[in-house]
């Protein structure tokens, strides 16, 4: 990236997941774009509705995080309301979309609804109340140092 900012694209939520999920793989295993140099400038233009957020990972990206900006972009893409906080059904309406791109019309919403549920108020918030990037950063390293320990 060097001095260079990414590219703003145009893209719906479940587009930029699907984004922002890749990146991250791409960053846990030390392949893909360099994440340093985006710095202030890169969330300023992206960051949208989730400032306050993009301003404090910027700072810990600066402070040797990589994952954090991929962290913060994978928020804002599950924020689909774009309030700064990820609600239970915002989880859930996503990843029913995710389901119908994988099985198309007959994939089982109330299975998926019943899943994402239940994952919201184990891993995120017991009583199903919206969370903000901080809890979503960290269960979303704890999952990703479940699935990749190293």
């Amino acid at each position: 990236l060097g001095d260079e900012l990414p590219p703003v694209i145009s893209a719906n939520p479940v587009e930029r997941d699907a984004m922002a999920l890749m990146r991250l793989g791409e960053a846990a295993s030390g392949f893909g774009r360099p994440l340093s140099g985006a710095g202030e400038q890169y969330f300023a233009l992206t960051a949208g509705s989730s400032a306050p957020f993009a301003a404090k990972a910027a700072g810990r990206e600066q402070r040797g995080d990589p994952l954090e900006p991929l962290l913060l972009e994978l928020f804002r893409a599950h924020d689909l309301n774009g309030n700064g906080s990820i609600e239970e059904p915002e989880l859930v309406k996503l990843n029913e979309k995710i389901a119908m791109l994988h099985y198309g019309k007959g994939a089982d919403k109330s299975a998926v609804k019943e899943k994402f549920t239940h994952i919201f108020r184990e891993n995120l918030d017991k009583d199903g109340k919206p969370v903000e990037f901080p809890a979503f950063r960290d269960y979303t390293k704890k999952m990703l140092q479940q699935l990749d320990p190293s």
